[in-house]
């Protein structure tokens, strides 16, 4: 008996310390697929923007296992988020998740493609329009149509240079990474929108918006023309999925 003893408390042991303890992450190949996981996980499911893998390890050490995984695909920062590159399945891992149960799960969210491809933190390269905190919001109308990087300006839901926004449209339809800014005038109020396209592989969108609350910046998956009670409007979309809400940024009727 002392003989079995001596045997079941290390192994009693280690099991616990592997259940509950962070370990080390390992790389599996399921599907024609590569992961970096926590040790002991299997892949239970992967599309719409989740990957999700099973474990009989505590969810601590998942958690614990799961930053180090993603710290392995390298860290970078852009639109506010940041992301981790899967080169290998060519997707961007933002977050995880885990949910506690026998298994336990762990899942990676994900965006498609490298979304920090194109990004630049220098406002001279990124808005040619210069930062919006800087902009003069209250300049006349006719001039800011008239100045060298012009203006979408729309007055009381009106557009008054409709062709620079077609312009832009044709622009952002063919992916083609551009950028635009609307002053949107509604009697005494004043808006300004700034759109970015930097990354038409994946149709990744950046938009700043000045208003009296201040500046507030947003990263979009697609922008794009939407017609909304009778009426067309440029939308932006946080994410890819069908019936996802739109955030309605203006309307673009003539």
């Amino acid at each position: 008996m002392k003989r079995v003893g001596k045997i079941l408390i290390p192994l009693v042991v280690l099991l616990f310390a592997l259940y509950w303890m962070p370990f080390i992450t390992v790389n599996i190949n399921e599907g024609g697929a590569v992961y970096r996981v926590p040790f002991a996980s299997s892949l239970e499911s992967a599309g719409d923007g989740k990957v999700t893998f099973t474990s009989l390890r505590s969810t601590y050490a998942l958690k614990k296992d799961a930053a180090n995984a993603m710290m392995a695909y390298g860290e970078t920062a852009c639109y506010g988020k940041t992301y981790y590159y899967d080169d290998a399945n060519d997707i961007s891992y933002y977050d995880y998740e885990t949910e506690s149960g026998i298994p336990s799960r762990l899942t990676y969210l994900y965006e498609n493609g490298f979304v920090c491809d194109g990004w630049t933190d220098d406002d001279e390269i990124a808005w040619p329009y210069g930062d919006p905190a800087d902009a003069d919001i209250n300049i006349d109308v006719q001039e800011a149509i008239d100045q060298e990087n012009p203006w979408f300006v729309i007055v009381d839901g009106k557009p008054q240079n409709l062709h620079l926004y077609n312009e832009f449209s044709r622009l952002f339809k063919q992916g083609v990474c551009c950028y635009f800014r609307t002053m949107i005038v509604e009697g005494n109020e004043r808006s300004l929108i700034d759109i970015q396209l930097l990354t038409p592989d994946n149709g990744a969108y950046f938009i700043r918006t000045r208003n009296a609350d201040g500046i507030q910046d947003g990263d979009y998956a697609r922008v794009t023309e939407t017609e909304i009670d009778g009426h067309k409007w440029m939308c932006a979309y946080k994410k890819q999925y069908a019936g996802e809400e739109p955030v309605k940024l203006f309307c673009v009727d003539e």
